[in-house]
C-alpha cells in the first residue's frame, strides 16, 4: 500500500507541475500577442464615441485574445481580435496593424456590437494603410 501511496504522490505532483508549465508558457503566449498594436487599439476603441454610446463605460477587455503578431526587426505586422465589454453590452474588436521602424501603427480597427451587429469604424483604412499610394 505505501508503494501506491508513493506513486500516487508522485503522478500528482508531476500533474501540478506540468500544468503550471503549461499555465506559464500560454500566459507568455498571450502576453507577447498582447503587446503593442493591441494596447493601441484598445486605447482607439476606449476613446470612441460611437463605441462608448454602443457599449457603455467602462470599457472592459476579455482577457483572452486571437490572431498573430509577427515581428522582423523593426517591422512586422498585427492581425488580432478579441471582445470588450461595457455596462450595455459586448463587442468584438478586430484589427490590422503594422510595424515600420519599430513603430506600430493601426491600420484598421473595428467593432463589431455584439446585440445588434453594427459595425463601428474605430480606425480607418487610409491611403497609406493600405497600399495605394
Amino acid at each position: 500500500m505505501k508503494k501506491n501511496t508513493k506513486w500516487i504522490l508522485f503522478g500528482s505532483l508531476a500533474w501540478v507541475v506540468i500544468a503550471g508549465f503549461v499555465i506559464t508558457l500560454m500566459s507568455f503566449v498571450i502576453d507577447e500577442i498582447k503587446g503593442e498594436a493591441y494596447q493601441l487599439s484598445l486605447i482607439a476603441v476606449r476613446s470612441n464615441q460611437a463605441v462608448i454610446s454602443a457599449l457603455g463605460e467602462p470599457i472592459e477587455p476579455h482577457w483572452f485574445v486571437m490572431g498573430n503578431t509577427k515581428r522582423s526587426g523593426g517591422s512586422g505586422s498585427a492581425n488580432l481580435e478579441y471582445t470588450v465589454e461595457g455596462t450595455i453590452t459586448s463587442g468584438t474588436v478586430y484589427l490590422r496593424a503594422s510595424r515600420d521602424l519599430g513603430q506600430w501603427r493601426l491600420d484598421e480597427v473595428v467593432l463589431l456590437v455584439n446585440s445588434t451587429a453594427e459595425r463601428i469604424q474605430v480606425v480607418e483604412v487610409t491611403a497609406t494603410s493600405s497600399g495605394t499610394e
